[in-house]
């Protein structure tokens, strides 16, 4: 009989921190993990081109267009990391 009243309790918003804290974790993990495809793409697109027959402005807004990516996602993630768990719920739900 007990048994069955504990598992007919809503749980309280501190047992569900932990939950809401794992999918913000996951976020921040895939949001980095992005970054860093963006990274290792700008490296190897500098290092697999040939430069000989390439116009200047088209190489640097390629490369700025990378960094404004390679920015935004450590940004986001970097917001997230530092934003409550209540803060999340409230902003994205759940």
């Amino acid at each position: 009989m007990a048994i069955t009243v504990f598992l007919r309790m809503k749980p309280t918003p501190a047992d569900l921190t932990p939950f809401r804290k794992a999918g913000q974790t996951k976020t921040i993990k895939r949001l980095q993990r992005t970054g860093y495809f963006y990274v290792v793409a700008l490296i190897l697109g500098l290092c697999l081109t040939d430069y000989r027959n390439l116009l200047w402005w088209p190489t640097l807004t390629g490369i700025a267009i990378s960094g404004f990516f390679i920015w935004c996602t450590f940004r986001a993630a970097n917001r997230l990391k530092n934003m409550s768990s209540e803060e999340w719920e409230r902003r994205y739900g759940k």
